[in-house]
């Protein structure tokens, strides 16, 4: 028997469309001589949250009876889902997913397809097209055959950056057509987040859909001025500069003497308040320039750089933007200035640009990049630990060349640090609740219940018995 399997780009609430696709996927698979074809799960309706087809369950029955059909009239058998049987019974197993973006409000997820066959032994013999590609992949049994063969398991991406830099321009184009083909504005500061943000965001959609605003203080550097000026002048874009001193002046002799926190978020609000009245102005979407390590930290201050439509970055570590940084300049060429980038070890050099929130004279972020981005993945990751594993993984010894590199060989620096890192991540869960939706790239993604596994409540963090013991055993035996 000769089987389609037929990866399809599903379009989340849009059965119509769905159904068209299915009917040309069908037909294409019968004039190739296929018996059977198999669909993705849920390829009529898309994924919906808590599973609610309240309003679709006529239109699903509607297109149901109509698929019914066509199978009938096309002399084809079609399969919804994935079937999988045990290969012990000498039965072929096939994996067929689906490919474009899908959400549930908060968590925003790419499918990249992947649809593959299983030989004998439950290994894989072959799988589909390109990353998000639409296609069909035929097969008489174990293998593929056809002139569409597929390709072996060992030729898939096996990257992790470029597996989400395709994840990521993915999601900008499908959200883009969710969101009816709007500009999007971008904060520009000149800072790596912001810079690599605005990168994608050009390589998916082209340059002609984005506004770049940098909106400096006092307090903005020279160097991220002109870095800010550099990329853009790098993808063709024009930078629309607006100096907020004078908006902040006139604030601050309202309101009377300020400490440095409220004078760094009304900066930080002045901006959003700007970039959302040129949204309005140009009918365009603000994207949000927030990565992983931020969110967590609740470095960002809430209706300030906290805003915006989606929050593409959102699942990648600081690491982990740099390391996509350097997969782009690397792919595309130099586009994303050098100064902005460290070197594999994340040493900077004296005239590169050290991360910095420039709210303030010689403000530089507070968190060690790389220790806090292990520490984050411990946290979040399959096998999750606990601050009690943490400290007792130094204790055991287990940590020393982490600690030997990031310079927190010290009990009390590296129990210091490390309770400041737990405190700000249990305290900030209120921003990250009312951060927006964020593109899954893990399984850690603070997205909610939708691959991203991380539900929150907010609560006041106490330290364990067992975690005081811990610290205690360590301090006096340093």
């Amino acid at each position: 028997m000769k089987i389609a399997l037929a990866q399809m780009r599903v379009k989340q609430g849009l059965l119509e469309r769905n159904y068209q696709t299915m009917v040309l996927f069908l037909e294409k698979a019968k004039a190739l001589g296929a018996e059977l074809i198999i669909f993705p799960e849920m390829c009529l309706s898309g994924y919906l949250p808590d599973d609610d087809f309240s309003g679709f369950s006529g239109e699903l029955l509607y297109y149901n009876t109509q698929i019914a059909e066509l199978s009938k009239k096309l002399a084809i058998n079609i399969v919804y889902g994935n079937n999988a049987v045990s290969a012990e019974n000498n039965i072929p197993r096939y994996y067929i997913n689906c490919v474009g973006t899908q959400n549930n409000g908060k968590a925003i997820t790419t499918f990249d397809g992947g649809s593959c066959i299983y030989g004998k032994n439950g290994e894989i013999s072959a799988c589909s097209l390109n990353p998000y590609e639409e296609g069909l992949l035929f097969s008489d049994g174990f293998t593929a055959i056809g002139e569409n063969r597929g390709q072996k398991i060992t030729g898939l991406i096996s990257e992790a950056v470029e597996k989400k830099f395709l994840a990521l321009q993915e999601a900008y184009k499908s959200m883009d057509e969710m969101l009816g083909s709007p500009k999007y504005v971008f904060g520009l500061s000149g800072g790596i987040d912001s810079v690599l943000n605005m990168v994608l965001c050009s390589l998916a959609l082209g340059k002609d859909k984005i506004l770049a605003y940098n909106l400096p203080a006092i307090y903005n550097s020279q160097a991220t001025k002109q870095a800010a000026a550099k990329v853009c002048s790098n993808l063709g874009i024009s930078l629309n500069t607006i100096i907020i001193d004078g908006i902040l002046k006139k604030i601050e002799s309202s309101l009377g003497e300020m400490n440095s926190i409220t004078q760094e978020n009304l900066q930080s609000r002045i901006r959003m308040a700007i970039l959302m009245a040129q949204t309005s102005q140009e009918n365009a979407v603000l994207i949000n320039n927030t990565n992983k390590v931020e969110l967590a930290l609740g470095y960002g201050t809430l209706y300030g750089d906290l805003a915006g439509a989606w929050c593409p970055l959102g699942d990648l570590l600081k690491t982990e933007i740099w390391e996509m940084a350097r997969f782009i300049n690397k792919k595309f060429g130099q586009i994303i200035p050098q100064e902005l980038i460290p070197d594999e070890n994340l040493r900077f050099s004296e005239n590169q640009i050290y991360p910095s929130a420039e709210l303030k004279e010689n403000q530089v972020d507070p968190m060690i990049w790389g220790f806090d981005d292990w520490l984050l993945e411990q946290f979040g990751e399959y096998k999750k630990k606990t601050p009690e594993k943490i400290l007792s993984l130094y204790k055991d010894g287990a940590l020393k060349e982490l600690c030997k590199k990031y310079n927190l060989e010290n009990a009390n620096d590296f129990i210091s640090h490390c309770e400041w890192f737990f405190t700000k991540l249990y305290a900030n869960a209120f921003k990250r609740i009312q951060s927006p939706p964020v593109l899954v790239l893990s399984k850690s993604a603070f997205a909610g219940d939708y691959n991203g596994d991380c539900r929150e409540s907010q609560y006041k963090y106490e330290w364990t018995q067992n975690y005081k013991k811990l610290k205690k055993q360590i301090i006096e035996n340093r």
